[in-house]
């Protein structure tokens, strides 16, 4: 297990995982960013409202990169069924 200690919103926390060290930092950048954007918008919210609504702009974007994944995907499909339907034989097998 890797430790590290990162910083958001000018609090620091100490992280354990087996996660490699500089993605759990980048990670952490990338959320204490997002939260000092809405803080920027607007500092009288609470650091609970804030964190809120940085959770919900962060699962946003999460649920529209899943969805462009599952598009992706079914495109790829489509496309693997098309190149078998015009070969009759090719077998394509992605990963």
């Amino acid at each position: 297990m890797n430790k590290v200690v990162v910083r958001i919103l000018g609090s620091d926390y100490n992280i354990v995982s087996g996660k490699n060290p500089d993605q759990i930092k980048s990670v952490a950048r990338y959320v204490d960013g997002e939260m000092n954007k809405i803080r920027e918008g607007n500092p009288k919210l609470s650091s609970l409202t804030t964190t809120i609504v940085a959770c919900l702009n962060i699962a946003d974007e999460l649920f529209d990169c899943c969805h462009e994944n599952e598009a992706l995907h079914n495109e790829l499909e489509a496309l693997k069924d098309r190149l078998n339907e015009a070969s009759g034989e090719v077998q394509v097998e992605v990963q």
